[in-house]
């Protein structure tokens, strides 16, 4: 969290996704925030190797 963190002000990891991810499109991606590591580590494996 951006409160532990000494050197971040509150609520700049929101305001930097959309400015830092604007625009740019991925040849791949996973979604941590539905999926576990393993299967977000699968995904990425699989995607590699393919």
């Amino acid at each position: 969290m951006e409160r532990n963190r000494k050197n971040r002000k509150l609520y700049t990891a929101r305001e930097q996704f959309y400015r830092v991810h604007q625009g740019i499109n991925y040849d791949f991606s996973v979604d941590t925030t539905k999926n576990s590591p393993e299967t977000c580590a699968k995904a990425i494996a699989k995607f590699i190797i393919s």
